[in-house]
């Protein structure tokens, strides 16, 4: 049958599917809708280096660098906004890799640099390790803002009462306005 492959004879063609169609190319080169060997995929549809295919973004083939542009990226990989990018930005966080911007460290906490780390021994605050608390404490706890069961703020410490300081709405202070 190869001998009559008429696709599968040109020169871009690795492998034949049938006496009529081609189904691998050669590396660099990628299977169209039409069974044909080409060099660059046409919009919808984006290369995918391993399985050498124009596919969706739905469709790479498991191993590619990553599966959601079929291609590596010459920085980093954005995986929320499926786009290559310079540097993580917020919401994401560089992966402990160094390769790619996710939505979630696998650890649960990144620096404040907002790359991944395995643990924090300090303040963990909004996903990201801290050396102090930039918000509200109570306890060994860095909040938001404080809870309705220690609603004063005393300097971002919070608290059940003011205690000998003066309250000024929810927060505390030495001396009334």
């Amino acid at each position: 049958y190869h001998g009559s492959c008429q696709i599968c004879n040109a020169t871009n063609c690795q492998k034949c599917g049938n006496e009529m169609t081609c189904s691998r190319c050669y590396a660099g080169k990628f299977l169209n809708n039409s069974a044909v060997c080409i060099e660059n995929c046409k919009a919808p549809l984006i290369p995918d280096k391993n399985a050498r295919k124009c596919v969706t973004i739905s469709n790479c083939s498991v191993g590619s660098h990553n599966q959601a542009t079929c291609t590596e990226c010459a920085s980093l990989y954005d995986e929320v906004n499926k786009q290559c990018v310079n540097q993580c930005s917020d919401p994401t966080f560089l992966d402990m890799n160094g390769t790619m911007c996710v939505s979630d460290c696998a650890s649960g906490v990144a620096s404040t640099d907002r790359k991944c780390i395995s643990g924090c021994n300090k303040v963990v605050y909004k996903k990201m390790c801290y050396d102090t608390c930039p918000a509200y404490t109570q306890g060994n706890l860095c909040l938001e803002q404080c809870p309705s069961s220690h609603p004063y703020n005393d300097n971002k410490v919070c608290k059940v009462n003011c205690g000998e300081k003066f309250a000024n709405g929810m927060n505390c202070v030495s001396s009334c306005p």
